[in-house]
């Protein structure tokens, strides 16, 4: 029952790196072009993570979202906040924002966004599921940029 509850939340973060990518692929316009880019090209590294996490074949017990007092748990919790910041962000923005303040509110959600994104990697115990090299490379890229 949980490792069910765990892989519908994989294929619900699968989903929102998707739709993310999907956004990203049509481009995007205005004064925050390159930040809504980064911000999905980073993103959509982390389908590879959540591909290799949703078909790993042993036990998905460090994901399990009915143990309340697990980090790894809340750290799923965390990503799928993240997730959606970061969807709902880049998909406000096709239209070029002069005003100094709003510019600022929004080079700081942008700021907020990738902090969010950065502290559910880092507790995501995403080493206990034979992840290839190659996709921890990518996931260190995330975290770092």
């Amino acid at each position: 029952m949980a490792s069910t509850a765990i892989l519908a939340a994989i294929q619900s973060h699968l989903r929102l790196v998707r739709d993310v990518a999907r956004r990203s692929a049509t481009g995007f316009t205005g004064g925050f072009r390159k930040d809504c880019t980064d911000l999905c090209r980073r993103l959509a590294l982390l389908s590879h993570l959540l591909e290799e996490i949703r078909d790993y074949q042993g036990d998905l017990k460090p994901l399990d979202l009915s143990a309340s007092s697990s980090s790894s748990s809340s750290s799923l919790c965390e990503l799928t906040e993240a997730l959606k910041a970061a969807k709902r962000l880049a998909g406000s923005f096709d239209q070029n924002i002069s005003a100094d303040g709003t510019a600022q509110k929004i080079v700081f959600q942008f700021q907020c966004v990738t902090w969010k994104l950065e502290k559910a990697l880092a507790s995501l115990p995403y080493d206990r599921f034979d992840i290839s090299e190659e996709v921890k490379e990518q996931v260190d890229l995330v975290r770092v940029s």
